[in-house]
């Protein structure tokens, strides 16, 4: 377990998706539906699932690796390949066609959502050490 932690923050991990799970609500929200429980899992549970799979690649789930919003361009790049992914398992799960504009959406929102934590992230850190 100790390996683990070392490779992947799991603090970090969780506000990760914590926020894709808040950008999931506001854009329900933003449309004025009604969340429905199933619905919001069918696209949260694929971007969670999307980012433990793309975000180790560019390093950046390790408290090590990642300062602040030093690299928040490898967050931008790892959000254009977790996105697209989750909207596609999405489109599966309910099985439904992927729309562009809803993946282009998620990911100008998740990219923002992260950046924004991130951001916040850092200032934790800061204080801390």
């Amino acid at each position: 377990m100790n390996d683990l932690n070392e490779r992947i923050n799991i603090p970090l991990l969780l506000g990760d998706w914590l926020t894709l799970a808040l950008v999931t609500v506001i854009g329900f929200l933003s449309h004025n539906q009604q969340i429905q429980f199933g619905r919001f899992l069918a696209i949260a549970i694929p971007i969670c699932l999307s980012w433990i799979l793309t975000a180790p690649w560019f390093g950046i789930l390790t408290t090590r690796k990642d300062e602040g919003l030093k690299n928040w361009w490898k967050i931008g790049w790892a959000v254009l390949l977790a996105v697209p992914l989750a909207v596609i398992l999405r489109g599966l799960v309910l099985g439904s066609a992927v729309q562009v504009s809803f993946t282009f959406v998620m990911i100008a929102t998740s990219m923002l959502g992260l950046w924004i934590w991130r951001f916040v992230w850092s200032i934790v850190l800061t204080k801390n050490k």
